[in-house]
């Protein structure tokens, strides 16, 4: 009987992953990682491992009270001269013209709400996002206005806990309520007619469940590898509408799966002489591959992206416990950030590329984040469930391994 009722939930998860009107994913991204060319799924030691690989919520020891962070996304400096020029039109133009026609704008304000904890394998958290994204193309205009309330709760466990190395498996459900808005109109018919804006326009509310798979596995505390699958089954359907009439539909986010490869070097681990200041400093080096199925798609298949944007090359130096400085390539153009971090208290700040087309270097833009935080550590726990190893236990009772083979009953 256990059997069917799993078989029948695959069945669900599935069927339901199969059908459906796609939506972009739910998730809160972090100044943090944006400096340093996207999320890596083998590196996030902060609250935000809710939404980057649950697995590592086994080293994740942090409480976040407060977050607000503002994204400013297309030629921002190009429309704050449109603004305060004396001809706005010509101007205009202008930019047009340098952009070959296609002019990416959006604004995304993450907080501030922002509460989450995390703490040895447990963690749970309350996300507010809203996001506004309007693309002007010849003398077309596409505006997506995306608002979403998550809420979060994942559990690690460490599998494996054999001398220098560990295993750690993870799992996040994300039960969300969004509403999305969406127009298509001529810019020149706008001109003319302002009232077109809200003609035929519809604000369905959307609520639904989410659930994400990670893995981690790392060879001392130096190498890592990461594996999640994002949205095994993420999808929900139309329960209201903030504005118009909105048609009961069914939306969900595509499975993926990622890979990723993460190395930390400690300064003062390789120089035994450091000064006090330097022996925390460390430079941690990352990879990512994103979407990872999508790389197997049929290259005659012109609705999928190139597989080259979801690569993903990072890097963090760190220094004298509060410092942060990060580069990296997301989405095949260059990432940078900043970071202090002093106690609780983080100020980070991160301008990175973002392809809006399916090809690199077609549809271009930046994005200049910045975030402000009180996100101090957590006390670390012995939750009944991570205390030991789950693999260890069973190969102590086959008589594979002695008694007591992990250090998890001695963590502090």
């Amino acid at each position: 009987m256990k059997k069917i009722i799993i078989l029948l939930f695959v069945f669900v998860c599935l069927s339901a992953s199969a059908f459906g009107e796609d939506m972009a994913p739910l998730t809160v991204t972090s100044t943090r990682n944006a400096g340093r060319g996207g999320p890596h799924v083998a590196y996030t030691d902060d609250v935000y491992a809710l939404f980057v690989n649950p697995a590592a919520l086994q080293k994740a020891n942090q409480w976040s009270f407060f977050e607000l962070s503002p994204a400013f996304i297309g030629p921002l400096f190009n429309i704050a001269d449109i603004v305060n020029s004396d001809d706005p039109g010509v101007e205009l133009g202008k930019l047009a013209s340098d952009q070959k026609g296609k002019i990416p704008l959006g604004l995304e304000l993450r907080g501030p709400l922002s509460f989450a904890y995390t703490a040895n394998g447990l963690g749970f958290g309350v996300w507010d996002r809203v996001s506004v994204d309007a693309r002007i193309i010849g003398v077309d205009i596409e505006a997506t206005v995306t608002a979403d309330f998550i809420l979060n709760y994942g559990m690690s466990f460490r599998v494996l806990d054999l001398s220098c190395h560990q295993l750690d498996a993870g799992f996040v459900v994300k039960p969300f309520l969004r509403g999305l808005a969406y127009k298509e109109m001529n810019g020149l018919e706008l001109v003319n007619n302002s009232d077109i804006l809200m003609e035929d326009f519809t604000v369905p509310i959307i609520m639904g469940l989410g659930f994400d798979l990670g893995f981690m596995y790392r060879f001392y505390e130096d190498l890592a590898f990461g594996l999640t699958v994002d949205d095994v089954f993420t999808g929900g359907g139309t329960v209201g509408s903030a504005m118009g009439s909105a048609p009961d539909t069914f939306y969900r986010v595509p499975t993926s799966l990622n890979l990723g490869l993460a190395y930390t070097l400690k300064l003062g681990r390789v120089w035994k002489g450091a000064p006090p200041l330097l022996q925390s400093a460390y430079a941690a080096f990352m990879f990512d591959w994103h979407n990872l199925t999508d790389a197997f798609q049929s290259s005659d298949d012109y609705t999928k992206r190139n597989a080259s944007l979801d690569l993903g090359l990072g890097l963090e130096l760190g220094f004298f416990n509060f410092v942060k400085i990060r580069m990296g390539l997301n989405e095949m153009l260059p990432a940078f950030g900043i970071g202090l971090e002093p106690g609780p208290f983080q100020f980070n700040f991160a301008v990175y590329g973002k392809e809006l087309g399916k090809e690199p270097g077609r549809f271009s833009t930046y994005v200049y984040d910045f975030s402000i935080a009180i996100r101090p550590g957590a006390k670390k726990q012995k939750w009944p469930w991570t205390r030991r190893a789950l693999g260890n236990l069973a190969l102590e009772k086959a008589g594979v391994l002695e008694p007591g083979s992990d250090s998890r009953e001695g963590e502090d």
